[in-house]
């Protein structure tokens, strides 16, 4: 008889109220198709999930401390857990994670000099390259919930809650599958309830603007732009990575209590100048 399979599914340590986890319903799932799964313990917690939650759907289902997850052929966890745990990762093991390929050439060459196999969540398409595994309205509406809160402490008088003041202005850099979702987004602060409160009270709403990545390099429409930037998105997709979307010192164009949002996947490079 074929052995079945052990997937292992870690919690992500990244950043602490980090609430990503697979539901049970899921979990249960894959034990239906053989697979003997182990869930790093207090995995879901964060959720609101405790173990019986899982084991009343999938009562097979095991607990184990993240090292002995670690060992199991197949390792699950959303956000790449690091260079620093891959050594963990049991000889011919798979770990399957959102390990960002096309941006991140040094973690290719990692992964290959450590043996590990790897399967990268975000390059999982369908025949027309478009993604399987992808939530972009929840990315750019969580980032932009976040950038509106944290505005609101930050807005110069007469106050972010004013009637008086002017509309907030957001300005996008990149217009395609992230960018698309941020305009909606932002003119509903990124929370609907926030929204309504501001629409009841007669407060002005968002003037949002999007440029596309190709406008982004002409420095009189940028710094324009800039100036007069609440919130900034960079939603973009560079063809190449290492080339920043905009010098920094363009920044010193925005406003004092200016916010901005990073929506992109391209890694930071900081070891060395230009940085980007």
């Amino acid at each position: 008889m074929e052995q079945s399979i052990s997937i292992g599914f870690l919690t992500i340590q990244a950043e602490q109220g980090e609430r990503r986890a697979f539901l049970p319903n899921f979990i249960a799932s894959l034990e239906r198709l053989g697979a003997q799964v182990v869930l790093e313990q207090d995995y879901g917690k964060r959720l609101g999930l405790s173990e019986d939650d899982y084991l009343k759907t999938a009562p097979q289902v095991r607990f184990a401390p993240r090292e002995e997850v670690f060992q199991q052929d197949y390792v699950v966890v959303i956000r790449y857990p690091g260079d620093g745990e891959i050594a963990r990762c049991q000889p011919r093991g798979c770990l399957v994670t959102m390990a960002h390929y096309p941006t991140r050439p040094l973690r290719v060459e990692f992964l290959r000099s450590q043996g590990v196999e790897c399967i990268s969540l975000d390059s999982v398409k369908d025949d027309t390259g478009r993604r399987l595994v992808e939530n972009l309205r929840a990315v750019a509406w969580n980032g932009v919930q976040v950038a509106f809160r944290t505005l609101r402490t930050l807005f110069p008088s007469p106050g972010f809650d004013s009637p008086h003041r002017r509309p907030i202005q957001v300005l996008t850099l990149g217009s395609g599958a992230v960018g698309s979702q941020v305009t909606p987004a932002a003119i509903r602060y990124g929370d609907l309830a926030l929204w309504r409160e501001m629409v009841e009270r007669g407060v002005p709403g968002v003037q949002a603007t999007t440029v596309d990545y190709d406008t982004t390099r002409f420095e009189p429409l940028m710094l324009e732009l800039l100036r007069g930037a609440d919130i900034v998105v960079d939603a973009t997709q560079r063809p190449d990575p290492a080339q920043p979307v905009i010098p920094n010192d363009w920044l010193a164009a925005l406003p004092q209590h200016a916010v901005l949002v990073d929506l992109s996947v391209d890694p930071y490079r900081c070891e060395a100048p230009p940085f980007s």
